[in-house]
């Protein structure tokens, strides 16, 4: 079967699953995902794969999936507004505004899509600073260190680091 009949096939087995994730509702092409993932770190390359498929460490996911029961009650955010999910914290959640802020000023183009497409190296580093994903603790803390200048990522993703930092 290729890809474009198993993207339309796929609503009618998945009921429970989110449709709207971008590699179920852009077209296919190798030469095309190969340059979502060019030069990002391995980090990133992980959190952009988990921001792009909606398989990601947050509430909506950890509860639809009975995941630490412990410490997830509901699939809602902590800002009450919607399920906490990838697209949310990008672009929605009041409590990360301010530092989406930071995100916007260098991104003209600012929705889900673009941000997992063509900014996925700024989307990518912001991700893994403010959803506070235990999996990539270690990860933040590297980014948090002073003269990750030097880092093996984008100018742009320095430069939003740099913001952040401040």
């Amino acid at each position: 079967m290729d890809w474009d009949n198993y993207r339309r096939s796929r609503d009618e087995r998945s009921a429970n699953v989110n449709l709207e994730v971008p590699p179920l509702v852009e077209p296919w092409s190798f030469n095309c995902i190969q340059a979502y993932y060019k030069g990002l770190t391995r980090a990133q390359s992980t959190m952009l794969l988990h921001l792009r498929t909606g398989v990601i460490g947050l509430r909506r996911v950890l509860f639809r999936m009975h995941l630490a029961l412990d410490r997830v009650d509901s699939p809602l955010c902590e800002c009450g507004t919607s399920n906490e999910t990838a697209l949310h914290h990008l672009v929605q959640c009041p409590l990360l505004s301010a530092q989406r802020q930071v995100l916007c000023d260098q991104v003209k183009d600012f929705s889900f899509l673009p941000l997992v497409t063509k900014h996925a190296d700024l989307a990518t580093v912001w991700a893994i600073m403010f959803f506070g994903i235990e999996q990539f603790n270690s990860a933040k803390e590297y980014l948090s260190r002073p003269g990750t200048d030097a880092l093996n990522i984008s100018a742009g993703g320095k430069k939003l680091l740099h913001s952040i930092k401040r």
